[in-house]
């Protein structure tokens, strides 16, 4: 009944529709796929700088994608038109199959003209609202292109399953041609990725070696210099990317009277800021808090100032932990109820901060605090 060429042609059009509705529903899938890779990435692996053969991965593969899609599904409609298809038919006893534009394609050209029309509006107007009008417009008539183009896909499809059917044609398998559509660009993807990850894995292993061997210094520096408290992150729990902290207190944390060193390390364990902290008494003279703030600070400082470790800039370890004279006078000539700020740098380029925070007098109570913190940093 049928020739062997009747028999290609009811094939291809069985197989053509079907492989281009694929290639063209398979692209959502792999930006997915590809936003969740740059999350991994981005977040999980906290990958420093930016990965362009990543970023760049995706637009040739959607191209791709989308031109065999397109060619698929002009050729089956061409084949569907044609004479050859007209004949098959024929001696199968079939109606003629439909391969007009779906009235959906034609709906998504005048919505999406629409939309490009209000959002010119908008934007030579100034109107928000029907700038977004517009871009919600297109963004509808891009869904309702697809939706056309996969109607017209599954009727042609539709009229060579039919007739293969009625005929008991074999017709190549759907399922594994699907899958292989489908999962091709999201192996590619993963394959561009795997050495990224891998790279970044190795990065954040050694740059949480090195923080462990900073911090694990520092804490021994406290120990050993008679801190009564001492706190250290400890990368090997987590790794993070905005740095580690170490603390040392001269005494139990919540005592009064005590005072605390913060040392801030990079994510690489590079000593990046010192931090000192006291509580000031009020019931004691300016000058004796500044004295008691001066010694403890010097303390801090003389366990962690010969530390072999590495630091952001040289002299930062060594810094005199004193506070300026601009400082001094302000602080003792003002009032224990008003902030105080003063900056300066070092001779060997050290950024200092002294900030003194306090409540004002009117506010003050049994919950609030009167405190200072010296920072050095070479930024």
């Amino acid at each position: 009944m049928f020739t062997d060429e009747d028999k290609k042609l009811i094939r291809r059009l069985y197989l053509w529709p079907k492989l281009g509705s694929y290639f063209l529903l398979a692209i959502f899938p792999t930006l997915a796929a590809w936003v969740i890779l740059i999350m991994i990435d981005d977040i999980a692996l906290e990958s420093r700088g930016a990965y362009e053969a990543g970023l760049f991965a995706l637009l040739p593969i959607v191209i791709v994608y989308l031109v065999i899609s397109m060619v698929l599904l002009v050729r089956s409609r061409h084949l569907a038109g044609s004479e050859e298809w007209a004949r098959v038919e024929r001696a199968a006893l079939v109606s003629p199959v439909d391969a007009s534009t779906p009235g959906e394609l034609h709906a998504a050209l005048g919505l999406a003209a629409t939309g490009r029309v209000a959002e010119a509006v908008g934007e030579r107007q100034g109107d928000k609202n029907l700038e977004g009008l517009g871009e919600t417009a297109q963004a509808a008539a891009g869904a309702l292109g697809i939706l056309g183009v996969w109607l017209l896909a599954r009727r042609l499809h539709e009229a060579a399953r039919h007739i293969a059917e009625g005929h008991h044609l074999p017709m190549p398998g759907l399922a594994p041609r699907r899958l292989a559509v489908f999962l091709a660009p999201v192996v590619v993807l993963a394959i561009v990725f795997a050495p990224r990850f891998a790279s970044s894995a190795a990065a954040m292993s050694q740059a949480q070696q090195a923080a462990s061997d900073t911090l694990a210094a520092v804490e021994a520096a406290f120990e050993e210099g008679g801190c009564g408290y001492v706190s250290v992150d400890d990368p090997s729990e987590g790794y993070q990317s905005y740095g580690y902290r170490a603390y040392g207190y001269t005494l139990d944390i919540g005592d009064p009277g005590t005072s605390s060193l913060c040392v801030s390390t990079d994510e690489d364990g590079v000593v990046e800021t010192l931090d000192f902290h006291t509580d000031f008494d009020l019931s004691l003279i300016p000058e004796e808090n500044l004295a008691r703030a001066e010694r403890d600070f010097e303390l801090l400082s003389g366990m962690v100032s010969g530390l072999d470790v590495p630091v952001v800039a040289n002299g930062l370890l060594a810094a005199e932990p004193t506070f300026p004279e601009e400082f001094v006078e302000r602080f003792c000539a003002g009032s224990y109820y008003d902030d105080l700020i003063v900056r300066y740098e070092t001779a060997d380029g050290l950024r200092v901060t002294v900030s003194y925070e306090t409540d004002p007098e009117d506010e003050y109570d049994e919950y609030s605090s009167s405190y200072v913190y010296l920072t050095f940093s070479a930024e």
